[in-house]
């Protein structure tokens, strides 16, 4: 068997800190999605900081997903 991974899509993800309720922390997520598969960790966290720059909550974290395709190139 043979495989192939291809690249399939790139996203994006901040959270915020919004306080809490209960006693528990309210997260939020912002997502940007179709980001350029060459974009450079620099450009991402730069971007990033743009956008917390521009939110009322502070951020926790910066994640980026990538998700490929993984395929079976024996199969048609």
């Amino acid at each position: 068997m043979a495989a192939t991974k291809d690249f399939y899509a790139k996203k994006l993800m901040i959270l915020f800190n919004e306080g809490e309720l209960n006693g528990e922390a309210i997260i939020k997520r912002k997502t940007i999605n179709n980001i350029n598969e060459a974009s450079t960790a620099d450009q991402l966290y730069s971007v990033a900081q743009e956008i917390i720059g521009l939110q009322l909550y502070p951020a926790i974290d910066i994640y980026v997903d990538e998700d490929y395709l993984v395929r079976d190139t024996t199969i048609q």
